[in-house]
């Protein structure tokens, strides 16, 4: 007999483990009543029993919000049952109204039921609502597409940009103009400067040009081999200004390249001038008001001059336009036509009939350096009266014109304004334009500037302006192979008080314009130019979509979801009403032709809110089947669900009183294997 090793004890242990774990399982079926309640349980099972779950759940809340559905479409036909009830009453009101009984009183009073009828209609359709969501929208607006049409590609953009001219680029500016060149590499700028050398700069890519909005500034892309372009200190370019173009999201480069290839970008260069009088003339009544040097003659002064430094750009130093007189070559006498050289030292009145029939100008002469010889003569006349207030209650009629100003306490006056005006009495720039631009034209209603009490038409008096124009007795050059006689002009300005005469007015011009008058020139700091395109782009056309907005009544689609699936849906789906769009808007009943009209609006109206209740009402009997169905569903999978997931209590009730019998079976063999050891003692006894 064996005693280390009790097998049938042993094998009894076993045995009785798996009775006890058969029966643990039985009594948490029993007592959960599901015989799945874990996956190790019955894997596929459970997995079968899951899928049919999620459906039971999603066909259980379908049917709830089905119901939903149900309580909207209820709410949308009982308004519609009151709109219904409106549009009888309206034409029942109608009918009423198409009597030829009526009188127009009648008929005012029938409307005006009709349009609160109408009133409340629309009231209906825009609040009604089911859990705050409108049944009946507004109407919406959209962008919708009609088509093509042909645009310009590319736009220039005017540049604006001011250049200041100096000592360092007067030399490298265009010469004329500024050319464009666009080809597929990108584009690049080209021109002729005013020393006679050929531009062109470093060619901007299209990538970068996009990058930049198509804009791009021309000093950036100088070639550094130009070095006169750059300022020797800093680097900088000696110039510069913006080139700029609008170009259309629908453009292709193709399209940009047709349209600014060969566009060209001019340019206006003025040079202004200080000016003043010399000798004991100055400050004699008469002064020089403006002055202006064509550009290209104050390049050839420089560049033409054995001392360039003559015209300076920059330091404003003396331009050297100096007397100088053809007969005895003197430097000091430039005025060599003179209308008042034959007056009497004391003007008289003689004098001053003569001046007013005078067809005589002025002419100076002068020796202008890198020119040669300038003679200015005066070419017109102009003159203005002083601005002055006057009051609202003087009526009198002026030449002048006048405005009103309103002031801070609300007072309202009329006031004088500077108007300038041209005399053209007997030519431009004479002596007797300048006599009739005191007194008035003779024979006619052309005013003049001197007071009433001198013979003229003002008490403020104002001031007179003879301007001369500049011109080179001999063609100069500047440039390359460019010629000009052009070189600028000035003018001179004759102030005008409120006590002068024409005697003291023509005593005031011989006592400053003669023989002894030296005008003598300088240039202020700083040259100015603008650069504007001489030519928009060339034709380039693409094609650029059109888009109109358009309003529209847009179709209501409420999705019902009535499943346990994305797809199980059923959708609610009517048009939106409002009085506009059943065509009553305009709807009355003032004259028996508008009754007649209102009843067949009407009629078209209530077929259409009919045809909207009935379609609510088949949708209700949808959704009540739907309903029904989903109620079916469920039960019956639920049903197949149980048969798999629940647990047979009569089947598992026996197979735990087998467990339980086995168990007390298998206790009771395991107590007497346990005891057979004992007989071991006895032997050993």
């Amino acid at each position: 007999m064996i005693i280390l090793q009790n097998m049938a004890a042993m094998n009894t242990s076993r045995q009785l483990g798996i009775v006890t774990k058969n029966k643990k399982k039985s009594t948490e079926k029993l007592s959960t009543g599901y015989k799945i309640n874990r996956a190790s349980d019955d894997a596929s099972g459970l997995a079968i029993s899951e899928k049919m779950r999620k459906q039971i759940r999603g066909l259980t809340q379908g049917e709830e919000n089905i119901e939903d559905g149900v309580g909207y479409v209820q709410v949308a036909d009982g308004a519609l049952e009151q709109v219904q009830d409106m549009l009888q009453r309206m034409n029942e009101l109608s009918v009423q109204a198409a009597n030829g009984t009526n009188a127009l009183s009648d008929r005012k009073a029938i409307d005006e039921e009709i349009q609160q009828l109408k009133t409340e209609m629309d009231r209906v359709f825009q609040t009604t609502k089911f859990n705050e969501t409108y049944i009946w929208p507004d109407a919406e607006s959209r962008i919708v597409g009609i088509g093509d049409k042909k645009a310009q590609a590319v736009t220039v953009i005017t540049p604006s940009k001011t250049i200041w001219i100096d000592n360092s680029n007067y030399n490298v500016i265009a010469l004329n103009s500024y050319s464009t060149t666009a080809d597929d590499t990108g584009v690049s700028i080209s021109w002729t400067g005013y020393n006679g050398k050929d531009y062109t700069t470093d060619t901007i890519s299209w990538d970068e040009l996009e990058e930049k909005g198509y804009r791009f500034n021309i000093g950036d892309i100088f070639q550094k081999t130009d070095t006169e372009l750059f300022d020797a200190q800093t680097g900088k370019p000696v110039f510069d200004f913006t080139v700029a173009y609008s170009v259309r999201p629908e453009a292709k480069i193709e399209d940009i390249i047709k349209a600014i290839n060969g566009n060209t970008i001019g340019h206006s260069t003025g040079t202004d001038m200080d000016g003043s009088y010399e000798d004991s003339n100055t400050n004699r009544g008469v002064s020089i008001q403006s002055e202006y040097l064509y550009y290209n003659a104050a390049y050839a002064s420089r560049a033409n001059s054995a001392n360039n430094d003559r015209f300076d750009f920059q330091t404003g130093s003396d331009t050297y336009l100096e007397a100088w007189n053809p007969a005895t070559s003197a430097n000091r006498c430039n005025l060599v036509s003179d209308p008042c050289k034959d007056i009497n030292s004391t003007v008289t009145a003689a004098d001053v009939a003569a001046a007013g029939e005078s067809t005589d100008g002025w002419t100076f002469k002068f020796q202008m350096e890198g020119i040669g010889e300038v003679t200015a003569k005066s070419t017109s006349v102009s003159y203005s009266a002083t601005s002055a207030e006057w009051s609202d209650a003087d009526d009198e009629h002026h030449w002048w014109e006048y405005r009103w100003t309103t002031y801070s306490d609300g007072r309202r006056e009329r006031y004088q304004a500077t108007l300038s005006r041209s005399s053209s009495e007997k030519g431009s720039g004479t002596l007797g334009s300048v006599m009739a631009a005191l007194t008035g034209k003779k024979g006619t209603t052309t005013p003049g500037i001197l007071t009433k009490a001198n013979g003229g038409d003002t008490d403020h008096g104002g001031g007179i302006t003879i301007s001369f124009s500049l011109t080179a007795e001999n063609s100069y050059s500047y440039g390359k192979n460019n010629s000009s006689k052009t070189v600028g002009d000035f003018s001179l300005y004759i102030p005008i008080s409120v006590s002068d005469t024409e005697i003291s007015v023509l005593q005031k011009i011989k006592n400053t314009l003669n023989s002894n008058t030296v005008l003598d020139f300088s240039s202020r700091a700083g040259v100015s130019t603008q650069y504007v395109y001489s030519r928009s782009a060339k034709q380039s056309l693409v094609d650029v979509p059109t888009y109109v907005r358009e309003v529209y009544w847009p179709q209501v689609d409420i999705p019902i979801h009535c499943g346990a699936d994305s797809t199980d849906r059923l959708n609610i789906r009517y048009e939106t009403m409002r009085i506009k769009k059943l065509g009553l808007e305009k709807t009355n009943v003032r004259t028996e032709e508008m009754s007649l009209n209102a009843i067949n609006a009407i009629a078209d109206a209530l077929q259409a809110v009919n045809a909207q209740r009935s379609a609510f009402g088949a949708y209700q009997n949808r959704l009540e089947h739907a309903a029904k169905i989903n109620a079916n569903t469920s039960e019956n999978t639920q049903a197949a669900e149980s048969v798999i997931r629940d647990t047979d209590m009569a089947a598992e009730m026996v197979q735990y009183s087998n467990q339980q019998i086995l168990q007390q079976a298998g206790e009771s063999m395991l107590s007497q294997a346990n005891h057979a050891l004992d007989t071991v003692l006895q032997l050993l006894g």
